[in-house]
C-alpha cells in the first residue's frame, strides 16, 4: 500500500516527457484492484489516498484523470460500505 501511495506522487520526467504518469496510472489501477484494501488500512490512510486521488483527478493528462476517476468510482462504494465516506468528506 505504501508503494502505491508513493507512486501516486511520481512526477519524473525525461526526454520523453512525463514518464511518472505511467507510474501514477499504474498505481491507480493497482489500488482499485487490491482485494480487501478497505479492510486492511485505517481511515487515516484512506484519507491520504483519497486526497491524492482527487489531486490526480484534476491533472493535465487525460489518461491520469481517467485512471483516478475510475479508481475513485470503484473505491468510494467500498469505503461507503464501511461507513467512512461521510467521515472522509468532512476531513478533506
Amino acid at each position: 500500500m505504501e508503494a502505491l501511495h508513493a507512486g501516486m506522487e511520481d512526477y519524473a520526467t525525461d526526454q520523453r516527457g512525463d514518464v511518472g504518469s505511467w507510474i501514477r496510472v499504474s498505481c491507480c489501477r493497482g489500488l482499485s484492484s487490491l482485494p480487501g484494501a478497505t479492510t486492511i488500512c485505517s481511515m487515516d490512510t484512506w484519507e491520504l489516498v483519497v486526497a491524492r486521488m482527487l489531486k490526480l483527478a484534476v491533472e493535465k493528462l487525460e489518461v491520469v484523470r481517467q485512471a483516478a476517476l475510475s479508481t475513485l468510482a470503484i473505491l468510494i462504494p467500498k469505503l461507503d460500505h464501511r461507513g467512512w465516506t461521510e467521515d472522509l468528506a468532512t476531513r478533506l
